[in-house]
């Protein structure tokens, strides 16, 4: 049986903070919270707060004691708090995990510690929070000094200067450095997604770091220019496969375009008996014929890839590059969907770094 939320919080007796995944509450008496956390690996952090008069002779027991245990990677004890990592069991998850949960506190309550603030060590008058999506234990006082410091810290981080042009000269070579490796990319046959999210994410940098810090407005340029940069890209690139195409048909399109206007020109100088003559030599197929005569003349009239890609549009409208059409509607959704999603998915913590902001919320 796999790792069950409600079962893991059935089991220990804690609650659950489902948007950070947290399991908080009280074991014992001590503050206790868990997460599991999925990834490479798979594993349970383990956080307690408590106090002890001798946290030296303590820390060195610990490791000691985890040696006798199963289960238990890694243990240490610092500043008022002790951290404990859990490795998943494959057979009964939920209660092996909850077992070792309760021999960890039970170890705290033996040794005689005391369940406390982690910032202050006072043994009453604590309560549980959510300080930037981690449980904390913190008293009256703390919680204060706490609050006091984010505004201290949000105020100097908005008093920061910006330097405008290091935001701009990042963001062009973000830019760059996404287009040249969605170029690359494409030429040796893969799809794009990767480069828009390695993209976006380098503009950002960069962003943060010549222009001092990132900005809503910076961000959300350098996004936009990231799309734009991950649509253009794929397009320049099919551009020049297209003008490579239409260099290697040039004469075949000029020979049936000679063709064609030597067969209009006959037209209209035959008489009306040399018209259905024609009419039947032709058999019907007089649109077909004009239309693959209106197709040759824009092949013939782009031969380069700049031209190509201006024209893009219009040549994805006729059915010679039907194939091409579809490519690059694929490649452009790939690209600018990777630098939303990438956009979207680091951009807040980036933002709230930069401006300083940190959340402190009672937990229930």
């Amino acid at each position: 049986m796999g790792f069950n939320y409600n079962k893991f919080a059935a089991a220990t007796g804690l609650m659950l903070n489902r948007p950070n995944s947290l399991f908080y509450g009280s074991i014992l008496g001590y503050p206790v919270y868990c997460k599991y956390i999925t990834g490479r690996s798979t594993a349970m952090t383990v956080r307690v707060h408590a106090k002890t008069e001798d946290p030296i002779d303590f820390s060195g027991y610990l490791e000691s004691w985890r040696q006798t245990q199963t289960g238990i990677v890694q243990i240490s004890f610092n500043n008022h708090e002790m951290t404990a990592m859990l490795s998943i069991p494959a057979k009964n998850t939920n209660d092996v995990l909850s077992q070792q949960v309760y021999a960890i506190v039970n170890l705290l309550q033996q040794s005689g510690l005391r369940p406390c603030c982690m910032s202050c060590g006072r043994t009453d008058s604590w309560s549980n929070y959510l300080l930037d999506g981690e449980g904390c234990t913190l008293c009256s006082s703390c919680v204060m000094t706490t609050q006091e410091n984010m505004a201290q810290i949000e105020a100097e981080k908005t008093a920061q200067p910006i330097n405008p042009m290091g935001a701009l000269i990042g963001i062009i070579i973000g830019a760059a450095v996404l287009g040249l490796m969605t170029f690359f990319v494409m030429k040796m046959g893969y799809i794009t997604y990767l480069t828009g999210f390695l993209g976006a994410f380098i503009t950002m940098l960069l962003i943060k770091k010549l222009g001092g810090r990132l900005t809503y407005a910076s961000a959300i340029i350098g996004a936009v220019v990231c799309m734009l940069v991950a649509a253009a890209t794929p397009a320049f690139e099919l551009a020049g496969e297209l003008a490579k195409y239409n260099q290697e048909n040039k004469k075949t399109a000029q020979e049936y375009c000679d063709a064609y206007k030597d067969l209009q020109d006959t037209i209209v100088n035959a008489t009306s008996e040399e018209k259905e003559e024609l009419e039947k030599l032709l058999g019907g197929n007089t649109k077909q014929y004009k239309k693959r005569n209106e197709e040759y003349h824009v092949l013939l009239s782009n031969q380069t890839t700049w031209e190509c890609f201006t024209n893009i549009t219009t040549l994805c409208q006729y059915d010679l590059y039907s194939e091409v059409k579809g490519e690059l509607i694929k490649c452009i959704l790939w690209g600018v969907l990777s630098v939303i999603i990438s956009t979207a998915c680091m951009l807040p913590s980036m933002l709230k770094e930069s401006y300083g902001k940190h959340s402190l919320t009672p937990l229930s």
